[in-house]
């Protein structure tokens, strides 16, 4: 058995032994009324009514209890509808970082086959001698020598991007 039931029935089997020996009639007064009962029944009436009295003040403390219990529960759940959401976005920009990082790699290899092609072609060009224009001096290798020390002056980054 509950050891609550068990205290219960041990109390209220204490108060009924008081009630019978204590069964003389006695005078009670409450403001302006004035009436002659046996103690018991005033005795058993107090039990009664201190019961109820806990009972109430039981079920109210519980009917708190609920709501609070409610109340987490439902921010509860919104803080787990939030997670969800917070967690499809962070996947969202996962893949989003994931595809500008290819196109980044992307047009890193494309420069640099760019650049690879440009160099071979600045390659070809030092190498080829050409006639000069009549009454020049000038041979091919000399003006592509002169504009290597233009782009000298240049930077490495805007020699692939003025091409």
């Amino acid at each position: 058995m509950n050891i609550r039931f068990i205290g219960i029935l041990a109390s209220l089997l204490v108060v009924g032994i008081f009630a019978v020996q204590n069964s003389a009639a006695t005078s009670i007064r409450f403001l302006f009324y004035e009436i002659n009962i046996s103690k018991a029944i005033v005795i058993i009436a107090a039990v009664v009514i201190g019961c109820i009295i806990g009972l109430m003040v039981s079920v109210l403390k519980t009917l708190k209890k609920n709501k609070e219990v409610k109340s987490a529960t439902k921010e509860y759940n919104n803080s787990q509808m939030k997670l969800r959401e917070l967690e499809e976005d962070n996947r969202r920009l996962e893949a989003s970082n994931a595809k500008i990082k290819e196109e980044i790699e992307e047009v890193k290899r494309k420069a640099s086959e760019a650049a690879a092609q440009a160099m071979s072609a600045v390659e070809v060009a030092k190498a080829t001698p050409t006639e000069a224009p009549a009454g020049s001096s000038e041979t091919r290798g000399d003006a592509i020598a002169e504009a290597d020390q233009k782009d000298s002056s240049k930077s490495k980054w805007s020699k692939f991007f003025d091409m």
